[in-house]
């Protein structure tokens, strides 16, 4: 079994389902761009299934938001309706971690458009 960290953008909202006994299922695509050595970057779609509070953190993102998901990572392959063999990856994600930015303070101006730019005793100074 490969334990992979995969970043990248979710292709669609989130899907929140529930399994046959009542747990709580959340599952989603989402674009990792891979680049292979001396290959040109392609962009690889990886399903995602999470449970719990994995679940609960997928939730919390929508279609376009950039994430991180931690887990097993399996390669899929079946059969297309065409009858044309298919395969893709799919991971059952351990723990999501959000990728997007926050800006320092919450919803604050920057610093440069505050009369009050001077940092306080409390305020983090980046390094």
């Amino acid at each position: 079994m490969i334990h992979a960290s995969i970043y990248g953008r979710l292709g669609g909202d989130p899907v929140e389902r529930t399994t046959r006994k009542d747990n709580l299922m959340v599952t989603a695509s989402l674009a990792v761009n891979a680049a292979r050595h001396g290959e040109p970057e392609i962009t690889e779609w990886i399903n995602v299934a999470a449970f719990g509070r994995a679940a609960d953190a997928l939730l919390r993102h929508s279609k376009g938001d950039l994430v991180a998901a931690m887990g097993p990572l399996v390669r899929q392959r079946w059969t297309g309706g065409d009858g044309n063999p298919r395969e893709g990856w799919a991971l059952t994600a351990e723990s999501i971690v959000s990728a997007r930015t926050v800006r320092p303070g919450g919803n604050r101006k920057p610093a440069e458009e505050r009369p009050d730019a001077s940092p306080g005793p409390d305020d983090e100074i980046p390094f």
